[in-house]
Formats: structure tokens, C-alpha cells, sequence
């Protein structure tokens, strides 16, 4: 009787994280769909025009990032110099940046020791622009920078995109994370060795242009799909880590399921 209780007890925690599973999956396709169609078809447009990318707004324009962004690519610091811990400040390298976020993983993360005057315009600042340059996963990884990624210092193969009046950061973060940039990234790549992409290529990419409103409008729309996926996400590392105590608790007699439960 007290192994069917115990495993009452883990199979619920198993059915919550299962259904919090298909709530992420739900999300994630619903999140798949409205970009596609908000960032080819807008918000209540009935004109369109063609382009090299399908069909948008009439409205729209198309046309290259480059005039519309500050960018800017890391600092060449010297490797052997990196500190394993601080004190001191982090540095974004490609290896951090990840498909939607920095990952500041303790085996791969590495300090600078000090800040000097070369070093300052280095320095990332919230709701910059970062996109890994080369290696395998090249047009796969990009981020924006959070409040809790910093300080932090630019290292080279790292790519900073600061936005101009009429283009919304946001949004543009949200094209980035589209096929069309990486369906870019793939065509412009032609070398047979490492995968790279260089700044002046990214500031080539051409993007479909709405007014600067209906940017904002646009990335508020997948801005609170990202939210949700991130509450979801956390219940379920939460559902995780209960799993875990009760399995240590319960299979080992610490503590007990009283009849009846």
C-alpha cells in the first residue's frame, strides 16, 4: 500500500510537468505561427507587394539594416589573459551567446581583470544586439542583452547592433530569430571551412521595413508569447526540482505518505 502511495504522489507531479510540457509545445507553435504572419503580413494590411522573400505589405518597405544600426564587433582580447573568476568583468564571447539569451554557464565563462579607456566602448549595454559570427550554429545565435547580463565587455567574433530612429530593436531582434535571417546567413555563406558571417554582411541584410509603430506593435505581440513561454518554462524547472526532493525523500523512508493520501 505504501508503494501505491508513493508512486500517487510522483505520477501527479509526472501528469503536472507532462501537461506544462504541452502547454510549452502549444507556445512555441503559436509563437512559430505569429511570426510568420506578422512578420510577412503585418497587422490588418490588404495591399501587398512581392519581394525576393514573398509577399508583404504594400506599405512596407524593404531594404538593408545597415543605415538603421550602429555595429560593431569585439574587442581582440588575449586569451591567456582571461581570468577563470572574478573579480572583474564578464565577457560575452561566441561561446555565450546562445539561440535567444547569453548563457553564463560557470565552465565557460571568463573575466577580464580591469576596465581601461580602450576598452570603454566595449562595454554592452541593456537591449543591445548580440550575434555570434562564426562557428557551426552561425545565424542560430543571437541575443538581446538583459539588465542581469551586466557589465560585461564585446570580445571579437561577436557582432553589437545598436538601432537607429525608425527601426526598433525589439523587432529587429524578432527578424533576426526568423528563417529570413538565417536563410540569409546561409546564402551569404560560401566558405567551405568554418561557417561565418562578417558585419558588413550583416548590415547588408535586407529586412522588411514597417513603420516604426507598428515594429513596436509587432514585437509587443511576440514579446508576451516569449513571457508566457518563460513562466511556463519555470514552472517546469520548478516541477523539476520538487520531483527530485520527493523522489530523495520518499524512496528513502525520510519521509512518508500518511494513509489516505
Amino acid at each position: 500500500p505504501e508503494q501505491r502511495r508513493i508512486a500517487a504522489v510522483l505520477s501527479t507531479v509526472d501528469a503536472a510537468i507532462e501537461k506544462t510540457d504541452e502547454m510549452i509545445k502549444r507556445t512555441e507553435r503559436l509563437k512559430k505561427g505569429l511570426m510568420q504572419r506578422l512578420l510577412t503580413q503585418g497587422i490588418g494590411h490588404e495591399r501587398f507587394k512581392d519581394t525576393d522573400i514573398g509577399r508583404i505589405p504594400a506599405e512596407w518597405g524593404y531594404e538593408a539594416i545597415g543605415p538603421y544600426i550602429d555595429i560593431l564587433t569585439g574587442y581582440p582580447f588575449k586569451s591567456k589573459e582571461f581570468l577563470d573568476q572574478g573579480p572583474g568583468i564578464r565577457l560575452v564571447r561566441g561561446i555565450n551567446v546562445t539561440t535567444g539569451k547569453i548563457r553564463w554557464d560557470k565552465n565557460i565563462t571568463k573575466y577580464w581583470s580591469e576596465m581601461t579607456e580602450d576598452l570603454e566602448k566595449y562595454m554592452l549595454q541593456e537591449n543591445d544586439l548580440v550575434i555570434g559570427m562564426d562557428g557551426a550554429k552561425v545565424g542560430k545565435n543571437y541575443a538581446l542583452v538583459r539588465r542581469v547580463d551586466l557589465p560585461a565587455l564585446l570580445v571579437q567574433r561577436v557582432a553589437r547592433i545598436r538601432t537607429k530612429r525608425n527601426l526598433d530593436v525589439r523587432y529587429l531582434f524578432y527578424v533576426i530569430s526568423s528563417p529570413i535571417f538565417l536563410n540569409y546567413v546561409l546564402r551569404v555563406n560560401t566558405s567551405s571551412g568554418i561557417a561565418h558571417i562578417s558585419a558588413k554582411q550583416i548590415s547588408d541584410f535586407k529586412i522588411p521595413f514597417p513603420p516604426l509603430e507598428e515594429q513596436k506593435k509587432i514585437a509587443e505581440i511576440l514579446g508576451a508569447v516569449d513571457r508566457k513561454l518563460e513562466l511556463l518554462r519555470a514552472r517546469r524547472e520548478r516541477l523539476e526540482k520538487v520531483k527530485r526532493g520527493l523522489m530523495n525523500d520518499l524512496l528513502t523512508g525520510r519521509k512518508r505518505v500518511p494513509e489516505g493520501v
